[in-house]
């Protein structure tokens, strides 16, 4: 078990103060984060791993820096093995690093201890804190470090300003038969440094991909050390199975313990999708770069949701952990997010409310950093790709609002939650993801696994059915609904929010509800029905719940309509009222 280290500051004659760092106050001041998705071809060999286009790699990470710096990023992020060496040297030697408040975690590229003794010698502009014994160890053997720069400026004992560098090193190899190159050279750490502030603090641990391999229960560790304080981990990985058991099991223990509103954060920031490693094309399919919270005072109004959808940010509902999850899309970007704190245990009680992350900007790389307006979540596409057997779905394809998109899915699938407030992010199936982080979403179809993708196929061709061949058929349908066609009215009145999904074209007052199950016996058709009808109220528009599955044999068959009662009104909203005189 590696040693966590917080007392460093003043070791080995230093007599450096503890910073104070923005990201980790405990106050209800919002902060920026940057986090640069890389995606670049690499090359490597037993002495190392690098960008094989260093040019156009220094480029690309001079840039991510100018605009953290443009930004005032409070925190920014690159990942496993990514920054060049020199970029880091030219910085320090032209005094652009970050300013007192930020911190910059630089995933850097691998590096020798020979070749980083020499790095550290030259640029003594800066003070620099690592594993000193490893370094000395492994001069001269060819051998080398995963490291991650922790960058940031504190003051010394005589109230001079000190940029200070602290360089970790990953701790475990990844595993992997066609990678045991890392597991033969690589130089294993034997340290986490701790950051925090010197008042009022949360607690920030990185750790470096396969660190996670090393079994950690921070709930545990050390005898509770992080058990009573707020605490941000930041995992940097190069990682083809972020999801994997193994490399996501310290999350699941995290988030075992703990209220539903605990001051515990995880950000996790992996490459971008499609790097090529020599003799390894297309090596990752993943991106899997994602934001963890474990609280019960999010913002999840349609608009949040909607606003981080449209630039790459999805929201998804951890229940198994009282927890949530917002994945990053998996192209190269730069994603620029506001946040609230970890922990805002200083702040006055009315002002305290972790609303969580909003994006509010990306940017994608051509010759620069440029501002993108929308991120690709891959639902047009896969819709493209289904429609010459679906038909037309593009009334899902156009939908400007992503969560209406799987609350009509939802509905018209009969896969809803059997309570009033089905319709909320929180109990949508789509959002819910269970401790293997696999995303059910609908409309963001980044996740290439098997089963994912059929869940979404299968949801997208059943809509399709039904808008096609079942309300193209008249006969299917009920007197006033002959010319029924799908159309989502997220009102619905008042009350019953979210609930209808028919319109009658030459009746347009005339609404309805319905479902195609596919292929299912006919008590559970009947149970889907009984539980979409319990969840109007009033029950008028209920008597209108259509429903319809597939028989043995192929057979398009209905569930039995409710009849509605002669004072039943079925095409009058349950929100009227008529006024009486007194």
């Amino acid at each position: 078990m590696p040693e966590f280290d917080e007392n460093f500051w003043n070791a080995d004659g230093r007599q450096l103060n503890k910073p104070t760092l923005s990201c980790l106050v405990q106050d209800p001041a919002l902060y920026t984060t940057l986090l640069f998705q890389v995606r670049e071809d690499i090359s490597y060999n037993n002495h190392g791993i690098w960008m094989t286009d260093g040019e156009r790699a220094a480029a690309k990470f001079h840039g991510f820096f100018d605009l953290a710096l443009a930004e005032r990023a409070a925190l920014a992020v690159t990942p496993e093995y990514s920054c060049p060496w020199t970029v880091i040297g030219e910085r320090i030697k032209n005094d652009r690093l970050c300013p007192a408040g930020d911190l910059w975690i630089v995933g850097a590229q691998s590096i020798t201890a020979e070749e980083l003794d020499t790095f550290i010698e030259g640029h003594p502009e800066v003070t620099w804190i690592c594993e000193d014994d490893l370094i000395n160890q492994h001069r001269g053997d060819g051998q080398f470090f995963d490291p991650v720069c922790l960058v940031l400026e504190t003051t010394d004992y005589a109230g001079q300003p000190r940029k200070v560098v602290i360089v970790q090193f990953k701790n475990l190899f990844f595993g992997g038969g066609d990678f045991i190159w890392e597991r033969d050279n690589l130089i294993r750490g034997a340290k986490f440094y701790v950051l925090s502030n010197r008042v009022s603090s949360v607690r920030l641990v990185t750790q470096i991909c396969s660190d996670a391999l090393l079994g950690i229960n921070y709930n545990e560790v050390a005898d509770g050390y992080f058990l009573n304080t707020p605490l941000l981990i930041v995992h940097i990985q190069l990682n083809q199975r972020p999801f994997q058991t193994n490399y996501k099991n310290y999350r699941n223990l995290l988030f075992a313990a703990g209220g539903k509103d605990s001051a515990r954060e995880v950000l996790c920031l992996n490459w971008g999708r499609g790097v090529n490693i020599d003799g390894h094309p297309d090596w990752n399919v993943y991106g899997g770069s994602a934001f963890y919270v474990k609280t019960d005072q999010l913002q999840l109004s349609d608009a949040r949701i909607d606003e981080n959808h449209l630039l790459g940010l999805y929201y998804n509902h951890w229940p198994n952990r009282r927890s949530h999850i917002y994945f990053l899309g998996y192209q190269e970007q730069v994603f620029r997010l506001r946040n609230t704190k970890t922990s805002q245990l200083a702040a006055d009680p009315a002002q305290m409310r972790r609303t969580g992350p909003q994006l509010t900007g990306l940017y994608t790389w051509d010759n620069g950093w440029q501002a993108a307006a929308v991120a690709d979540d891959g639902f047009g596409t896969l819709c493209n790709l289904l429609e010459p057997d679906a038909g037309d779905i593009s009334c899902l394809r156009d939908q400007p609002s992503a969560i209406a998109v799987e609350r009509l899915l939802e509905l018209t699938l009969g896969t809803l939650d059997p309570a009033p407030d089905w319709h909320h992010p929180a109990k949508l199936s789509a959002f819910q993801v269970g401790d293997d982080e696999f995303t059910n979403r609908t409309n963001f179809t980044h996740d290439p696994s098997a089963v994912q993708t059929a869940k979404r196929e299968e949801r997208l061709m059943n809509y399709g059915f039904l808008k096609h061949t079942i309300l193209g058929n008249a006969d299917n349908l009920p007197p006033g609904l002959k010319d029924a066609i799908l159309e989502y009215e997220p009102s619905g009145g008042a009350i019953n929010r979210h609930l209808l999904n028919l319109r009658s074209e030459s009746q347009p007052e005339r609404k309805a509800t319905g479902i195609y199950l596919g292929l299912v016996p006919a008590y559970k058709a009947a149970a889907v029905r009984d539980r979409v009808v319990n969840l109007f109220t009033g029950g008028q528009q209920g008597k209108q719940v259509l429903v319809w599955y597939l028989a043995q044999g192929g057979l398009i068959t209905q569930v039995p309509q409710l009849v509605p009662e002669i004072a039943d009104n079925t095409t009058k909203p349950t929100n009227s009222y008529k006024k009486t005189k007194s």
